[in-house]
């Protein structure tokens, strides 16, 4: 037989295992796809959450606190992030030594740069709600730089309340951190995962600077009483776990781009075309089997640390064992442990500082603080906190020194309350104490 017959025969059968493969890829495609579109439907009437419409009612107008955000963004000084660091300020208020005065002018200095800024989030803690305006906008390079912007000036105004308090005007320095905190537990109503880790930084940086506003200075009972409202730690947790919700409609609309071929604005390589759309039927069935992971996601984080970090690292484990067209979006969500941590942290920041403040209220009726958390139990706490480390009472010493209360971290041992920082622990875990101070005699 010639080389031409034989290659001529071999072309026939190489087209013809083509044309089978693309056969059998189209017969699958559409029995997948009608698959997907029945099992979508079951899920929307349930009442499970498909698009960002169906997580509430849009947020309109003047009660809409994302375009004021926008606009103190888009007025930042971004000189600051090259002139300033506030990395060493905040490292002194966590190790309680005083601001040298270059630190206090060079900061003192990028607030009245930040001025409008600063004044535009005071007014946005103001409003109601906090949505997107429009709900298809995901996380971009742009995004994430605003961010940044964000953590910048939730520190300069935690540093300008500090300063009004040592000034004297320790209401006025409070009141501006109730605003402070308040903006930012809004943003968690906008409902990416990134948000989620932005809150939390900004909210442990807030906590910190509310411990120096506190630690031993003469603060009025309704003062302390007003913070303490604000420090509502399961709705937090609550609203966190709830951003998987958002993750879940992000992820349902990136795979339905994915599965009609909308690549290009994923940053899909066109190289990758094809493939992705030869394997779209394998995509499909992958991620109806993945789709109930969000569920589990979001009942672990709904849940004290302490109870759901061993499901939290089967969950991880799991993850990294499944083929990558299961694999949920490498953004976060397949590192829940992570995630995890870092709430821990601020629910152990956001209880020593509750029961701080509960101490202090308690010491302005009694003389003196009280000998024990129990003490504080129903009057200035409905309940004693538990160590979301450890679900164990945290531990509670009142001395000549004054006051301290503090989490053992996720270490789980007793470092006497000290802890370090730096400015990448809030975003990062750490494995020393979690620690509210009051000096107060």
């Amino acid at each position: 037989m010639s080389v031409r017959k034989i290659l001529g025969r071999t072309g026939l059968i190489l087209a013809a295992l083509v044309a089978l493969l693309l056969v059998a890829r189209a017969a699958l495609n559409y029995t997948t796809g009608k698959k997907l579109e029945k099992f979508l439907a079951a899920e929307k009437v349930k009442g499970v959450p498909l698009s960002y419409t169906d997580l509430g009612p849009a947020c309109p107008g003047q009660d809409n606190a994302k375009p004021l955000w926008k606009a103190a963004a888009a007025l930042f000084d971004e000189r600051l992030r090259k002139t300033t660091d506030l990395n060493p300020a905040l490292t002194n208020l966590f190790n309680s030594k005083p601001l040298d005065q270059k630190s206090r002018l060079t900061i003192s200095e990028a607030i009245a740069r930040n001025r409008r800024s600063i004044d535009l989030i005071l007014e946005a803690a103001k409003c109601p709600c906090y949505r997107e305006v429009d709900p298809r906008v995901i996380s971009n390079d742009l995004k994430v730089n605003d961010e940044i912007k964000f953590l910048h000036l939730v520190r300069m105004l935690g540093f300008e309340a500090l300063f009004q308090a040592e000034g004297g005007d320790i209401r006025g320095g409070l009141d501006e951190w109730i605003k402070g905190f308040r903006f930012i537990r809004l943003t968690l109503q906008e409902p990416e995962l990134i948000n989620a880790l932005i809150a939390i930084s900004n909210a442990r940086s807030l906590l910190l600077v509310l411990d120096r506003i506190i630690d031993d200075r003469s603060v009025e009972v309704d003062d302390l009483k007003a913070v303490l409202k604000e420090l509502d730690v399961e709705s937090w947790r609550f609203a966190v776990a709830g951003s998987y919700k958002g993750e879940r409609i992000l992820w349902i609309e990136t795979g339905r781009d994915v599965l009609v071929g909308r690549l290009d604005s994923l940053g899909v390589a066109s190289s990758r075309h094809f493939v992705l759309w030869l394997l779209r039927p394998l995509v499909r069935t992958g991620f109806m089997k993945q789709y109930p992971a969000y569920d589990e996601i979001t009942a672990l984080s709904g849940k004290p640390y302490y109870i759901s970090r061993p499901g939290m690292h089967a969950f991880d484990s799991r993850q990294k064992s499944l083929p990558w067209y299961r694999r949920l979006p490498e953004n976060g969500i397949s590192n829940i442990s992570a995630t995890g941590l870092k709430e821990a942290s601020l629910e152990a920041l956001m209880e020593t500082a509750r029961m701080g403040l509960a101490a202090r209220i308690y010491r302005a009726r009694e003389k003196h603080f009280p000998t024990s958390i129990a003490d504080l139990v129903p009057g200035e706490l409905p309940r004693e906190p538990l160590d979301p480390f450890t679900g164990k009472p945290f531990v509670y010493r009142v001395d000549q020194n004054g006051l301290l209360v503090y989490s053992l971290g996720s270490n789980e041992k007793d470092d006497g309350g000290r802890g370090t920082y730096s400015i990448t622990q809030l975003v990062m875990p750490k494995d020393d104490d979690w620690a509210w101070r009051d000096r107060t005699r």
